[in-house]
């Protein structure tokens, strides 16, 4: 049986906290379609950036994606024309930077580059707009399918050293694409070692029950014979809590012209969702980091102490949000990791 010719990955949608609506979904038809005829989509991320200056330099957005040995990837991109920055693309892991669209000494720009993995690792997409340019950009992330249908490790994944396997959340419908080689008359047999399975167009949805390990095991059929089988193990995990947005901020920065003082705060994922699985229960804002001098929140909004707090900093201030509780389905409690803004005024 050729395990060689048999593919599943996980089609893993966790967009960056940096995504925002600006970046709409034609930017991403655009970006895919720079992919070509020969590249099976996998991922996007949109992301709009604001410009920088010398005190405050131009952010940088951050996004893990997990990468396996033996295949070729290609990231595309299209920028939105309103906008002056053109995104610069980097991929990196632990300081070392693999590939980009961006050559720094002849500062030749390309919509496209092509990394073929020789480790399955979590790398990190790396995306800034330029010096005191603000950008907005649709980033595509798609498999080379001519060049990486050869060879896939047994249980893509496996960490080697300190890698964690591919996860599956718990509480959410994970994407899983199966692709074979047997051609389009083969029968593909999909079963998952816990929780439910089932098919959606070209897509496998799985539902977890519990946190741990999850077997995919998946065998094709041709002519009523079987002709190849593979299993993958993923890991199941909580799904990452979410971020809390505060009125006027762009991702730990908050201009004191954008806040107006409104209780409503937004919720971001690190992660493509239908739905939040956790509700807000309430958080604290100090500009102590230690937390001594706090004001606690009205539940999800901003409670009058906190926005007065907040309205009484000046540029180059800083605050910090704590102790944010959610609770889960199942009724537990979860805090988040404490969280650090800066004031602009710009």
């Amino acid at each position: 049986m050729n395990k060689k010719a048999l593919w599943l990955y996980c089609v893993f949608l966790m967009l960056g906290i940096a995504a925002y609506p600006q970046c709409n979904q034609r930017l991403v038809e655009q970006s895919a379609e720079l992919a070509g005829s020969d590249a099976i989509y996998l991922r996007d991320f949109k992301v709009k950036l604001s410009g920088g200056n010398m005190e405050n330099p131009s952010p940088t957005g951050k996004y893990p994606v997990y990468l396996n040995k033996g295949v070729t990837y290609r990231f595309t991109v299209a920028n939105a024309n309103e906008f002056e920055g053109k995104a610069i693309v980097e991929l990196a892991k632990r300081g070392q930077v693999y590939s980009g669209n961006y050559n720094f000494e002849s500062k030749e720009y390309l919509n496209s580059f092509d990394l073929e993995c020789t480790q399955s690792s979590t790398y990190q997409l790396l995306v800034n707009f330029g010096e005191e340019k603000e950008g907005c950009a649709a980033i595509v992330m798609s498999m080379v399918l001519q060049d990486s249908m050869t060879y896939i490790e047994p249980k893509p994944g496996l960490p080697t050293e300190s890698d964690s396997n591919g996860v599956f959340y718990k509480w959410f419908d994970n994407k899983l694409q199966i692709a074979s080689t047997a051609g389009k008359n083969a029968e593909i047999q999909v079963s998952v070692s816990q929780g439910k399975l089932r098919k959606q167009g070209k897509d496998y949805i799985i539902r977890p029950d519990t946190i741990g390990n999850l077997m995919v095991k998946a065998r094709i059929y041709l002519d009523g014979k079987l002709v190849e089988y593979d299993s993958v193990d993923y890991l199941v995990e909580l799904p990452p809590l979410p971020t809390i947005l505060l009125p006027g901020e762009n991702i730990g920065v908050l201009n004191v012209k954008d806040f107006n003082g409104l209780g409503e705060i937004d919720l971001y994922f690190p992660y493509d969702v239908e739905f939040n699985p956790y509700k807000l229960m309430h958080f604290s804002i100090s500009t102590d980091r230690a937390g001594f001098s706090s004001y606690i929140s009205n539940g999800e909004n901003l409670s009058p102490q906190q926005i007065n707090c907040i309205k009484k900093l000046k540029p180059n201030d800083k605050f910090y949000i704590m102790n944010a509780v959610f609770i889960d389905p199942e009724g537990k409690e979860h805090t988040s990791n404490q969280r650090e803004i800066f004031i602009v005024d710009y």
